[in-house]
C-alpha cells in the first residue's frame, strides 16, 4: 500500500508550481499493487506524448465510459502526478472533478494537488474555494498540506460568500472541521441575506446545524422564518421541509422540529389511508424522495420512516400485480400517474433505509423475504446498480440484526435471486458500486460458503472468483482514501486499509498511539477509527503537535460518521479482512 509520507514527502512539498521539468513517478514513490509498467503505449497513458488537453479529453471519456477499468483510472492518477505542473488551475479543478465523478481518489492525486494548491489559490474567488472544499470532501482530500491553505482564505472571503455557503458548511463538515471561527461568520452571512438567497439557506441552515456549534440569535430567527416559509406551505419542496427538520432537530428547536415533521407525514400519509392507485403513486413517490433527503442529510427520523416503509409495502402491493395493465418497470404509461414505482426506485429506498439504521427485522420480513419470490424477479433488473444496491442493503441490516433475523432458506433464496445477475454485469457498475459490492459480498461470505449457493453454475462461480480476486484480495487503491481531521499527522506507521479506507487506520506496533506502543506485544492488530473530533485524539498522541484549544473553539460534530451503518459496515470488513478480530480504539 503507498504510504503517504513517501509521496507527499519533502521533495514533494518543496516543488514550485511553475517547475516544468518533466518527471515521472519512480517505482520506489508509485508502486502499485500490481506493478504496472507505465511504458506500454496505451491511449490514455502514454506519458511521453500526452499533453494537458488530450489527459483532460481521455479522463472525460473515461468518465462517461460505461465500463470503468480502475487499473486505467489509477494510472491516470499516476499521469496527473507525474505532469501535474502542465496543467492550469481550471484544467486541475476539471482533473478533480473527472476523478471525484469516477468517486476515485489516491496519493498519486493528492501529491499532484499539493503541489500546485498556491497555484490554485492565487486571488481565489468564493466560488473556487468552495470548489475546491466540496472536492477535497467527495475525494477524500483532507491532509492538512491541501487543505489548510484553503482554510486560510475562507475567513477573509466569508463577506463575498452567499450562494457558495451550504456548500462550504457541508464540505467543512464532511472534511471534520468544527473550528467556530469557520462555522459561526458563515451561518452569520447566511442569515444577514437570508432573503437574496430564498431556498439555499434552507441548505445552509441544515449545514450550519451539523456542526453542534450555536449558529447565533440572528441565524435561528432566520431559521424559524424559514420554517414558516417552506416548512409548512406549499412554497417549499419536500427536499426543503426534510433538510429544516434536519436543522431544526440539531439546534433544538423543538416545536419547530414537530411542526415540519407533521408537514413531511401529511404529505406521505395517504399511503395509509387506503386511496385510491394515482393517490398512492403520488404519496409513495414523495415518500422515495423524502427517504433519499433524509439519506443525505443523515436524519434517522422514525416515524417518517415507519411511515415511507408502508409506502414502499404498498408499492410492492400494487406494483407487481400491474405490471401488465400499467407499462413497464420504469414507470411507463400515460400522465402524471401513470406507470407503476419501478423495482430500481425501491432498490434505492431500501438502500437508504438501511443506512438510516431502520429496525432490521421489519426490512426482512417487508421487504427482502417479499423481494426474493420469482414474482418480484420476472420485473428483470435492467440496472446493474440497483442489484448493488439490494445487496449491499442486505449486508447492512445482516450486520446490524445477524443472521438470526433470517431463516436459512429465505437467505439461501434471496442470495440466490440477486447474487447470480450481480455476478454477471459487475463490470458495468461505477467503481463506488463495485466497492460497495465488495463490502456486501465480504459479510455475507463470512456467514457461510457463497460458492455453494450457486450450484453447478461454474460460470457464474468463475465470475464470483473473478470478482473477488480483482476487488477484494488484489482490490488495493480502488478506494478512497481515509478522511481524518485536518492535524492528524500521517506516519510510517500507520496502514491504510486498501477495501474499506473511509476512516479507518490500522497501527503498527511501533506506532506510539498503537496498544502494542503502550502496553507492550499483543497478537492483534488495532484499528484507530476517526470520529467528528479530534480533541481526545490530538491530547492522547504525543506524536500529534498539541493544537487542543479552549472548549469555546471546538465541539462535538452532530454529523459524525462513527453513527452511521455504512461506517459500521466497514469496520465489520476491515475486522474479517485482517484474520484476526481487532481490538477496536474509538476516537471523537
Amino acid at each position: 500500500m503507498l504510504c503517504l509520507r513517501t509521496v507527499l514527502g519533502q521533495q514533494v512539498l518543496r516543488r514550485s508550481g511553475r517547475f516544468r521539468a518533466a518527471r515521472r513517478p519512480s517505482s520506489a514513490t508509485l508502486s502499485t499493487s500490481t506493478s504496472t509498467d507505465l511504458d506500454f503505449f496505451n491511449p490514455y497513458v502514454d506519458l511521453p506524448r500526452t499533453d494537458a488537453q488530450s489527459f483532460l479529453k481521455a479522463l472525460s471519456d473515461l468518465q462517461w465510459a460505461p465500463r470503468q477499468d480502475a487499473e486505467l483510472v489509477k494510472l491516470m492518477s499516476q499521469r496527473f502526478y507525474a505532469t501535474a505542473d502542465d496543467f492550469f488551475p481550471p484544467e486541475i479543478i476539471r482533473v478533480l472533478h473527472s476523478f471525484a465523478h469516477i468517486s476515485y481518489s489516491d496519493a498519486p492525486l493528492l501529491a499532484g494537488v499539493v503541489g500546485r494548491i498556491q497555484d490554485l489559490l492565487l486571488a481565489p474567488s468564493p466560488r473556487r474555494l468552495s470548489c475546491l472544499l466540496g472536492l477535497f470532501a467527495q475525494l477524500h482530500i483532507s491532509h492538512p498540506a491541501a487543505v489548510n491553505p484553503v482554510l486560510e482564505w475562507v475567513p477573509r472571503k466569508v463577506p463575498e460568500f452567499l450562494e457558495e455557503i451550504p456548500c462550504v458548511l457541508r464540505s467543512l463538515s464532511a472534511l471534520h472541521v468544527h473550528e467556530r471561527n469557520l462555522i459561526e461568520p458563515l451561518a452569520l452571512q447566511a442569515a444577514l441575506h437570508s432573503e437574496r438567497m430564498k431556498a439555499d439557506f434552507v441548505w445552509a441552515f441544515e449545514a450550519a446545524a451539523r456542526h453542534g456549534v450555536e449558529v447565533g440569535e440572528e441565524t435561528m430567527e432566520e431559521g424559524v422564518k424559514a420554517v414558516k416559509r417552506f416548512g409548512t406551505s406549499r412554497e417549499g419542496a419536500m427536499s426543503h421541509k426534510v433538510a429544516l427538520l434536519a436543522a431544526c432537530a440539531r439546534t433544538g428547536l423543538t416545536e419547530e422540529a414537530k411542526t415540519v415533521r407533521a408537514s413531511v407525514l401529511e404529505a406521505i400519509g395517504d399511503t395509509r389511508k387506503g386511496g385510491g392507485a394515482a393517490s398512492n403513486l403520488k404519496s409513495t413517490r414523495r415518500a422515495l424522495s423524502v427517504l433519499s433527503t433524509m439519506a443525505s442529510v443523515r436524519l434517522p427520523d422514525r416515524e417518517i420512516m415507519d411511515c415511507a416503509m408502508g409506502a414502499c409495502e404498498k408499492a410492492l402491493d400494487y406494483s407487481v400485480p400491474s405490471l401488465s395493465l400499467q407499462g413497464s418497470v420504469h414507470g411507463g404509461g400515460s400522465g402524471e400517474d401513470g406507470g407503476i414505482i419501478s423495482v430500481e426506485a425501491l432498490s434505492r429506498a431500501c438502500l437508504h433505509l438501511a443506512l438510516l439504521d431502520y429496525d432490521p427485522r421489519t426490512l426482512v420480513q417487508k421487504f427482502f423475504c417479499r423481494s426474493s419470490s420469482p414474482h418480484f424477479h420476472s420485473l428483470n433488473l435492467t440496472e446493474p446498480a440497483s442489484l448493488v444496491d439490494l445487496l449491499y442493503a442486505f449486508a447492512l441490516v445482516l450486520y446490524k440484526g445477524g443472521r438470526g433475523i433470517i431463516e436459512q432458506t429465505e437467505y439461501d433464496k434471496w442470495l440466490r435471486a440477486v447474487l447470480p445477475p450481480a455476478l454477471s454485469c459487475w463490470r458495468r457498475v461505477s467503481i463506488q458500486k463495485r466497492r460497495q459490492m465488495a463490502q456486501a459480498l465480504v459479510v455475507l461470505r463470512e456467514g457461510g460458503k457463497l460458492g455453494s449457493l450457486l450450484g453447478g453454475d461454474e460460470e457464474m462461480k468463475e465470475a464470483l472468483e473473478d470478482f473477488w480476486s480483482l476487488n477484494v484480495s488484489e482490490g488495493e487503491g480502488t478506494g478512497l482514501p481515509p478522511l481524518a481531521p485536518p492535524g492528524f499527522v500521517w506516519e510510517e506507521g500507520i496502514d491504510v486499509r486498501s477495501l474499506v479506507p473511509t476512516a479507518v487506520f490500522q497501527l503498527s506496533e511501533s506506532h506510539p498511539f498503537s496498544q502494542e506502543g503502550k502496553r507492550g506485544a499483543r497478537e492483534e492488530p488495532q484499528l484507530l477509527l476517526f470520529g467528528g473530533v479530534e480533541d481526545e485524539y490530538v491530547a492522547g498522541d504525543p506524536t500529534q503537535k498539541n493544537r487542543k484549544k479552549e472548549g469555546a473553539d471546538r465541539v462535538e460534530s452532530n454529523d459524525n460518521p462513527a453513527a452511521t451503518a455504512e461506517f459500521r459496515l466497514q469496520i465489520a470488513c476491515t475486522a474479517i479482512q485482517t484474520g484476526k478480530r481487532p481490538q477496536i480504539n474509538w476516537i471523537y
